[in-house]
C-alpha cells in the first residue's frame, strides 16, 4: 500500500509539478507552502481554498489532478446525535459525530455551532467524534459546519 497518508502524498505530487530546472528547483512549490501558511496560519483551510491557491503558484487549472487525487476518495457525510441536560443558565449537551462515505482513517476537523454560536471543532475520524459542550442557553439545534468550511457531500 501506499506508506505516506493522503495529505501528505498529495504535496509530493504537487511538489513534482512545481518544480523548476535549475538551483532552485523547488521555489514555487516553497513560496506556495510559505503562502499557504501566511493566507491559513491557524485557520482550517478548505480543499477549495487549497486549490486555488495551487492553481495560481502552478499557473495553470489543478481540475484533474484535485478530481483525481482530492475528490476520488469520495466526500464524506456526517450526521450529529445529541442530548442536552440542564436548566437554568446551566446546560450540557452532549453527544457525537459520525461519517460516512470515506475510507478508515480519514480525520475531519468538523466545527459544530449551537444555532449560531460557534462551539468549537469535533475531531471526526479517530476517536468517534464525541463532544461535551457546556452553553448558557438550552440550543435550539446543533449544526454541523453552517459557514460550510469543508467540503462534503451533506445536501446544504
Amino acid at each position: 500500500g501506499n506508506p505516506y497518508p493522503k495529505g501528505a502524498s498529495i504535496l509530493h505530487m504537487l511538489r513534482m509539478m512545481l518544480q523548476q530546472k535549475g538551483p532552485d528547483a523547488d521555489a514555487k512549490f516553497l513560496a506556495m507552502l510559505k503562502d499557504f501558511a501566511d493566507t491559513f496560519g491557524g485557520k482550517s483551510a478548505s480543499t477549495w481554498d487549497f486549490k486555488r491557491l495551487a492553481e495560481k503558484h502552478a499557473d495553470q487549472k489543478l481540475d484533474w489532478f484535485f478530481d483525481q487525487w482530492v475528490f476520488a476518495a469520495g466526500l464524506p457525510s456526517y450526521s450529529v446525535d445529541y442530548k442536552v441536560e440542564g436548566s437554568g443558565n446551566e446546560f450540557t449537551v452532549e453527544g457525537e459525530i459520525t461519517q460516512s462515505g470515506v475510507p478508515d482513517g480519514f480525520i475531519m476537523p468538523v466545527p459544530l455551532y449551537a444555532d449560531t454560536e460557534y462551539l468549537g471543532n469535533v475531531q471526526v475520524g479517530e476517536s468517534e467524534g464525541q463532544f461535551k459542550f457546556r452553553l448558557r442557553a438550552k440550543p435550539e439545534r446543533l449544526l454541523i459546519d453552517p459557514q460550510m468550511t469543508i467540503l462534503t457531500a451533506n445536501p446544504h
